[in-house]
C-alpha cells in the first residue's frame, strides 16, 4: 500500500492508496520547522495507525520541510509510526501544489492557507522561488496576516460597529488570551490563523475587502511580480484563503492584469490522481 500525505500547520490530510482504491483521513497539522512536539498518529487517528502495518510507500509533502535537518525530523517520525515502510520520499508542500495544480504543465502555483508560498515550475520541477519566512516575517495575504489583521483592528478600535458586535458575539477574546497564545503556546501561527474564518462570516463586505485587498495586493507583489517573465505562465492557486477568498483575490489578480487558471481548497485529490497515475 502506498500513503500519500499532504500537511499543513492547521491540517494534514492522509490517504492510503491500494491499486486503484484509496482511503482518506485527516488530522491536526505537522509542521517541523515550528511544532515542538510532532503530533501521536495514535492519538489522533486510530483508523490510520492501524493500517500503518500494510504501509510501503510514503509520499509526504509538508510545510516547514526546508532542509536535511526538517526532512530528517519528518523521516524519523514516519518510521517511528510506519516500521515496514521502505520507501519514503519526502518534499515540501509546494511541490505537492505543484505535482496536484500543475502536473507536467507549467506554471507559477501558489499556496495561500495558514501560510503563503509560491514558485516557478516547469511541469517538472521547481525553478525559481521566493524564501518564505513564517508568520514572523512573511506570510502575506495567508491566514495568519488575515487573523493578525482581524485582531489588530479590534483592538486597536478600528472595527466597524456592526462588524465589532459580530466578532465579539462569535469570540470570546482578551489582551492576555492572545499574549498567552503567541507567546506560550506551542502553535501561534494556527492561533492567528483560525481568526482568518471570520473574514468569511462577516456581512460587512466593505470591510472584507478593505482587510482582504492590500494583503493581497502584497501577495501578488512578492510572491508572483518578483519572478521573471510573470506574466508568461499561468496561475494556480491552493490553500483555503485562496479557495474561500477567491472572489476578492479573482479582483486582485484580474486589476493586476494577471488570470488564473486554477484555485483548488487543498492538493489531496490532485495528488491521488498524481501518484495513481505514475504507478500505472
Amino acid at each position: 500500500m502506498m500513503l500519500v500525505v499532504d500537511s499543513g500547520s492547521t491540517k494534514t490530510d492522509w490517504a492510503i492508496i491500494d491499486g486503484l482504491n484509496h482511503t482518506c483521513y485527516d488530522s491536526p497539522g505537522i509542521n517541523p520547522s515550528s511544532d515542538l512536539e510532532l503530533l501521536s498518529l495514535s492519538e489522533h487517528n486510530s483508523f490510520l495507525a492501524e493500517k500503518s502495518q500494510y504501509i510501503t510507500q510514503i509520499y509526504y509533502y509538508g510545510a516547514g520541510v526546508i532542509d536535511s535537518l526538517t526532512e530528517k525530523r519528518i523521516h524519523d517520525w514516519l518510521i517511528k509510526h510506519f516500521k515496514n515502510s521502505i520507501d519514503i520520499i519526502i518534499s515540501s508542500d509546494l511541490v505537492g501544489a505543484c505535482k496536484a495544480l500543475a502536473g507536467d504543465r507549467k506554471g507559477i502555483v501558489s499556496i495561500l492557507g495558514t501560510g503563503c508560498n509560491s514558485c516557478t515550475y516547469d511541469g517538472q520541477q521547481i525553478t525559481d522561488n521566493i524564501p518564505t519566512f513564517g508568520f514572523s516575517l512573511s506570510n502575506e495575504g495567508a491566514g495568519t496576516e488575515i487573523g493578525k489583521a482581524i485582531l489588530q483592528t479590534y483592538f486597536y478600535r478600528k472595527m466597524p460597529s456592526d462588524v465589532k458586535m459580530e466578532f465579539e458575539r462569535k469570540n470570546k477574546i482578551c489582551k492576555s488570551s492572545v499574549v498567552h497564545a503567541l507567546y506560550q503556546e506551542s502553535n501561534p501561527a494556527a492561533f492567528l490563523a483560525k481568526y482568518a474564518r471570520f473574514i468569511n462570516e462577516t456581512a460587512n463586505m466593505e470591510w472584507r475587502k478593505a482587510i482582504l485587498i492590500p494583503l493581497f495586493e502584497s501577495f501578488v507583489d512578492v510572491r508572483i511580480k518578483s519572478y521573471f517573465d510573470y506574466s508568461a505562465y499561468e496561475l494556480y492557486f491552493v490553500g483555503s484563503i485562496a479557495y474561500f477568498c477567491q472572489d476578492i483575490l479573482k479582483e486582485v489578480l484580474e486589476n493586476n492584469n494577471l488570470q488564473v487558471a486554477e484555485i483548488r481548497q487543498k492538493p489531496i485529490d490532485g495528488l491521488i490522481k498524481y501518484h495513481k497515475q505514475k504507478q500505472s
